[in-house]
């Protein structure tokens, strides 16, 4: 369940392989549906999922960028997450910094989710280091990249 996979999260004895097999099975779990979504968010996911984007690991930080993507298809999810602490520092930081292009895509993607609330526009729009990471996404990146970039800008 949500809260037994966000428990092993908030345990200082749970091992990293642990931690990396909670996040991936929040990441799963994300993707089944609204009642999933609510009761991840509701368990007290975002600010360890959050946590994880700095991970120098690469498909650790690919896991917390895509759970969070997930959950914030969930519209009520959207203010959860971007009313947690640094939450866009993080996002923005997977995007500009990314491990793999995977995590930078949907860093894109969940920052695009995140933009569907009106009144977040300004504050993404002010950090300039998130257009030049999209506009990098839509020189380098796949046509995927290209196109979740893209749909962030506008």
């Amino acid at each position: 369940t949500a809260e037994s996979l966000v428990n092993q999260l908030r345990s200082s004895s749970s091992s990293e392989e642990a931690q990396k097999e909670a996040v991936c099975e929040l990441r799963l779990l994300a993707k089944w549906g609204d009642e999933q979504r609510i009761s991840i968010a509701q368990a007290g996911a975002v600010p360890y999922l959050l946590d994880h984007l700095y991970s120098p690991d690469a498909k650790l930080q690919e896991n917390a960028v895509t759970a969070l993507l997930n959950l914030s298809i969930y519209a009520p999810n959207r203010e959860v997450i971007m009313s947690s602490h640094g939450a866009l520092d993080a996002i923005v930081h997977c995007l500009t910094a990314g491990r793999s292009l995977e995590a930078k895509q949907n860093a894109a993607a969940a920052i695009f989710s995140l933009l569907v609330v009106e009144n977040y526009r300004p504050i993404v729009g002010d950090r300039p280091e998130v257009i030049r990471a999209l506009l990098d996404l839509i020189r380098l990146g796949n046509p995927k990249c290209k196109k979740d970039a893209l749909k962030a800008l506008f």
